[in-house]
């Protein structure tokens, strides 16, 4: 699942593309040594890195109550 976005968005209009990825991704089983070729499961993109950051900050919230892991990976100064 890829979920691309263009500019700092609200929390309600992020958590309502979140939710159903996350949904989606809970009902998968999880990555291990035998299936790791299958993942990951998500790729969100982000054009800066503040917003790579709210998205970490609010997924992070939400997964952690799923079991998900999340990766956060941002460039930049």
């Amino acid at each position: 699942m890829l979920l691309a976005l263009r500019r700092l968005v609200p929390a309600k209009t992020l958590l309502a593309l979140l939710l159903p990825m996350l949904s989606y991704i809970s009902w998968l089983s999880p990555i291990s040594g035998e299936n790791e070729a299958e993942g990951p499961y998500a790729v969100v993109l982000a054009p800066t890195r503040e917003l790579a950051q709210q998205i970490g900050k609010e997924t992070v919230k939400l997964s952690h109550y799923l079991g998900i892991k999340l990766v956060s990976i941002v460039g930049g100064k």
